[in-house]
């Protein structure tokens, strides 16, 4: 996933600064210095996320970040960085526990913005093997078309709670803040009300959190963010 990952940021004018490996985790800190825009992202790749993460790996982190090749620190990186964890767990083992941890780490007012994407290794295969089968090397391109298709739309819609592609895909528009779902074509038929007809159905809570500009219209992006949140993504 790291691989993927890392093209999916260089699409869209990162660069990673630094690469580096531990006992259980890979790690990106990807930046982006465009003037009209200066953000960093610190990346990391896990399998188990510890209850007491943020108290006794992060320090360290933020200290690695403050000392990056020895250089002098950025002042830009205290008001521009997020950081993303991508948990891969195994088939059937996502539980409120877990979940309970995410919500944790993603509600901390500390240090940056967090987001937690969790997957599972098939759904890794299947993402690779998306990737693999278009000649499409602009990774954002390829998740668009997918997610914009009315048949895998309406497939997650009947059975949202299985770890597919799409429900991989969906995650990752939720959890990356540059990935931004344009509307829909003319021919797909209203996606939105069909997602707000869903929301109407299943009486969810009202959550509110971060989920970018999501076809554009800010009450849906509400709605389907309650939606995904809902079903455990």
């Amino acid at each position: 996933m790291i691989n993927i990952i890392k093209q999916l940021f260089e699409n869209h004018n990162f660069q990673n600064t630094e690469e580096f490996s531990t006992s259980n985790n890979q790690v990106l800190f990807m930046r982006n210095l465009k003037k009209e825009s200066v953000n960093f992202y610190l990346i990391l790749f896990k399998e188990t996320l510890d209850s007491n993460f943020l108290e006794s790996e992060m320090p360290d982190y933020y200290n690695k970040i403050n000392n990056i090749n020895g250089k002098e620190y950025d002042v830009r990186i205290d008001k521009n960085l997020s950081l993303i964890i991508f948990l891969k767990h195994a088939e059937g083992t996502l539980n409120r526990n877990i979940m309970n941890e995410v919500f944790k780490i993603e509600e901390d007012p500390y240090y940056f913005k967090k987001y937690v994407c969790v997957y599972t290794e098939n759904q890794e295969k299947e993402f690779k093997e998306l990737l693999s089968n278009t000649s499409d090397e602009n990774i954002g391109d390829i998740l668009k078309n997918y997610v914009r298709q009315e048949e895998s739309f309406l497939g997650f819609k009947k059975d949202s709670e299985t770890e597919n592609l799409y429900k991989l895909c969906i995650t990752l528009f939720l959890k990356i803040p540059f990935l931004v779902l344009p509307q829909q074509d003319e021919n797909i038929h209203d996606l939105q009300q069909q997602i707000k007809d869903e929301l109407t159905e299943k009486e969810l809570l009202n959550i509110n959190n971060k989920i970018g500009e999501f076809f554009k219209a800010k009450d849906f992006n509400e709605e389907l963010e309650k939606f995904l949140l809902e079903e455990g993504i």
